[in-house]
This record gives structure tokens, C-alpha cells and sequence, in this order.
């Protein structure tokens, strides 16, 4: 869930009223965003002289996530450099045509367009013959492939910070035009009309309240992935994503300060973005019947299971780690309202009994070695036994194989109340993970 709408549009400014507009016409206006903008909607009309009128702008929807016009490099200057062969995304390499120096660059900063027509912003460290070494600073973009390359040829450039121009970003269209109209220029206020609350952050991360510490707030910032935070300062001094796991590559360093307006419209998952089950998951329903995770929706009733002293949320912290039994006396199945659906991206996960997709560190309820407990993924073991959902029986399943998977997984995780377990892929869970 996001927590703000982030920056949207204002207000409209007419620059010029062009020309050859029909005659006495309402039309409509889109945005075009470089960022992450969108739901914009608007009118705009023109004259008895086909010119558009600057009494007459109107905004149906401002929209949300439009870029402040404060994000964002752009080519300063003619080409330095030109590549020989292609760059891969990822590559801590450019080669080059001809032998470069280590000071072709202001800051060691390079600007590139790649293969999908961004513009990347890339450091390096040094030269060696003719190649760039230890470049580092890929990023991927909305709407852009999840590899962009540089390909044979391309110039490369010095680069300056845009001049925080409201709007410098975002461009504004006029659709459904006849007759020849042009010439018309609208430009748009960026700006917004909301709050950010640190307490609203800690809930949805699944805190208590209490001394709300910025700093916390910057970890958990930097665990969000870039497409999840659309006002996010990706070329200045905000923490780089790292990953889920909280490891940050050697060229990703989280670093200070970063503007608290950049905190607008980030999307953080249940729980720090943490803890999740692939889209399929099959969801026990109290009927008996199933439906795949990502299908649930917010006050649907799921299968859950009460049992005396079972630690729920926001227990003193991580109650339900250091929490087990040696019996599951007066446990009864009964019923849970989904009240929050989160999804994510992971990078890796595990497939449990070659059928339960799932991250790292989501907590399954267990017994092992007479010992009932809750155990996250990655500590979880061949022969530990998971409680299913068969109805009254109470029936245990062993886990014969644990296999962890190197590749990208979209997840999902739901919190559920006032029971805070579940049945996903027919097994008990916890929706909380390690605070």
C-alpha cells in the first residue's frame, strides 16, 4: 500500500495557443512522464479562431508519482567518448575506441543512452588500455527492459543535475486533435497537498509505535525497490536498493541524507517487505475449497488456527521466534479476515516439498523433535513436520526437500486478523517476520 500519492499536477499554464485547432472544441489533455506519473486527466477548449484558451484549462484528476523535476541528469556538452563493441547491463567494463583518461569525466560520472533510450548515469573507478574499469550505477527503469544495454558506437557525455524546474519533467498533450492544430504549449505545476506521517510508515511495516527514529526509516527506505518509490532522488544521495535481504553490493553503499519529500508515494510491503509466498499460493478458505493468493482480496475470511499462548502481532518483539510447545492442546481451527494484501519482487526463493514457493524468511509452524514452533525458511530442515489444513485432524506433513532458487519470484503476503497464521500451499504460516 502506498502510504502518499506522491507529487501530482496542480495547476496548467498556457505558453502559446497554436493555431488550427477546431474551431470551438473541448479537448482532451494526457501527461507524459519521464518517472513514475500517471491518472492524470484534463480539458482543454479552444476559440472561434482555432486557437486554445487560457481561461478554459481545466484538471479532472490530478494524478499522482509526477516527477518534481528535481531527479534527473541530462547530457551536458558534446560526446567525450565513443564505445567500441557492447556493453551488457551490469558490466564493470566500458571499451572504448580510443585510450581514454581517468579524467575525461566531471566526478568520474558518465551519461549514456541505452538500448531503451534512458539515460544512465554510471561511475568509474579507473582506465586500463582502452576500457573504463569499475563501472558501476545500472539501473533498470519503468517501461524499459530489465537489461538494458549500450550498444557499439554510443556517445558518452558529462552530465549535469537538472535545475529543479517544477514540471520540467512532465509534458502535457493534446488528444484527439483535427485540422491541423499545433503549435500550442501547456505547461504543468507540480506540487503536492498531503502529509507523510512517520507513524503511518511503522504500521505498515509492522511496528508499534513508539520512538519513531529516522534512522530506521532510512534502512527500511533503502530496502524498497526503486519501482516502488517513484519520488525517490535516484541520482543524487538517497539509499540505493539494495535487496531484500538487506545486502548491499559494494557499489550500492546506502547513503545520507536524502529529502524527506522523497519518502512520498513509496510502497512499502507488509512488514518491511518481507516474508512472502509466490502469486500461486493456494489460500485455505473455511469451506475447504482454495484460491491462489494473489485472487484473495481485503476482508475475505481464510482458514486460520487458535491455540492458547500463540503469539500474534506486535507482541514484545519477536515473540513468535522464541516461542514453543511440546503440545498443541486446545487447538481449533477457526476463522481470519484478510485486512492488508502486499505484493513484492525477490530475487531468489525456495520451493519447499517441490510445490511451496517462498522468500527466505517467512515464519512456518513446525515440529520438530517433539517441539512445536514457528522456523523461517532458511532454517527450516528435511525432516521437520508441517501442520496441514485437514480439517480436526490435525495432520502433519514432513518436508523431503528444501531447494533454494537463484532467480526472480513475484510474491505476495497478506496480513490477517485477529488470528495471524494461515494455511498457504496447505500448510500453517505466520503473516509476521523478524522485526
Amino acid at each position: 500500500m502506498a502510504l502518499q500519492s506522491g507529487f501530482n499536477i496542480t495547476g496548467l499554464t498556457l505558453i502559446s495557443s497554436g493555431s488550427n485547432y477546431t474551431p470551438s472544441t473541448t479537448f482532451t489533455l494526457t501527461a507524459r512522464d519521464k518517472g513514475q506519473g500517471s491518472g492524470f486527466s484534463g480539458t482543454c477548449t479552444s476559440n472561434s479562431s482555432g486557437k486554445i484558451r487560457s481561461d478554459n484549462l481545466t484538471i479532472s484528476s490530478g494524478g499522482s508519482n509526477y516527477s518534481s523535476g528535481s531527479w534527473s541528469f541530462y547530457p551536458y556538452g558534446s560526446a567525450v567518448r565513443t564505445t567500441s563493441g557492447a556493453t551488457t547491463y551490469a558490466a564493470e567494463t566500458i571499451n572504448l575506441t580510443t585510450s581514454p583518461s581517468a579524467d575525461d569525466f566531471t566526478n568520474k560520472k558518465i551519461g549514456v543512452f541505452d538500448s531503451d533510450d534512458n539515460f544512465q548515469v554510471l561511475t568509474y573507478t579507473g582506465v586500463s588500455g582502452t576500457t573504463y574499469t569499475g563501472v558501476a550505477g545500472w539501473k533498470t527503469f519503468l517501461g524499459g527492459s530489465t537489461s538494458p544495454s549500450i550498444s557499439s558506437g554510443t556517445s558518452l557525455f558529462n552530465v549535469v543535475r537538472s535545475s529543479d524546474i517544477p514540471g520540467e519533467f512532465t509534458s502535457i498533450s493534446i488528444t484527439g486533435t483535427t485540422g491541423g492544430g499545433r503549435g500550442c504549449i501547456i505547461v504543468p505545476t507540480i506540487g503536492f497537498d498531503n502529509d507523510i506521517s512517520i507513524d503511518d510508515i511503522r504500521t505498515e511495516k509492522g511496528e508499534a509505535q513508539g520512538n519513531n527514529d529516522i534512522h530506521d526509516l532510512y534502512q527500511a527506505f533503502g530496502t524498497v525497490q526503486r519501482t516502488n518509490k517513484p519520488n525517490f532522488d535516484w541520482y543524487s544521495d538517497g539509499p540505493a536498493y539494495s535487496n531484500p535481504l538487506g545486502v548491499f553490493d559494494s557499489d550500492e553503499i546506502e547513503t545520507h541524507p536524502i529529502r524527506f519529500d522523497e519518502f512520498f508515494g513509496s510502497q512499502y510491503d507488509a512488514y518491511g517487505g518481507s516474508g512472502c509466498f509466490s502469486v500461486d499460493t493456494p489460500i485455505s478458505l473455511p469451506d475447504g475449497t482454495q484460491v491462489n493468493i494473489e485472487d484473495l482480496y481485503i476482508g475475505q475470511e481464510i482458514l486460520a488456527l487458535s491455540l492458547p499462548t500463540m503469539p500474534l502481532d506486535f507482541d514484545t518483539q519477536d515473540t513468535w521466534k522464541d516461542w514453543e510447545v511440546n503440545t498443541i492442546e486446545g487447538a481449533e481451527q477457526t476463522i481470519a479476515t484478510v485486512k492488508e494484501i502486499y505484493f513484492d519482487w525477490y530475487q531468489n526463493y525456495y520451493i519447499l516439498n517441490n510445490r511451496i514457493k517462498t522468500t527466505y524468511e517467512h515464519p512456518f509452524f513446525i515440529k520438530r523433535d517433539s517441539i512445536y514452533k514457528f522456523v523461517i525458511t532458511e532454517e527450516l530442515q528435511v525432516g521437520d513436520e508441517f501442520l496441514t489444513d485437514t480439517s480436526g485432524s490435525f495432520l502433519f506433513e514432513t518436508i523431503t526437500s528444501i531447494e533454494k532458487v537463484n532467480e526472480e519470484l513475484e510474491t505476495v503476503n497478506i496480513n490477517c486478523e485477529p488470528y495471524d497464521v494461515y494455511f498457504a500451499g496447505g500448510v500453517l504460516v505466520h503473516n509476521v517476520h523478524e522485526k
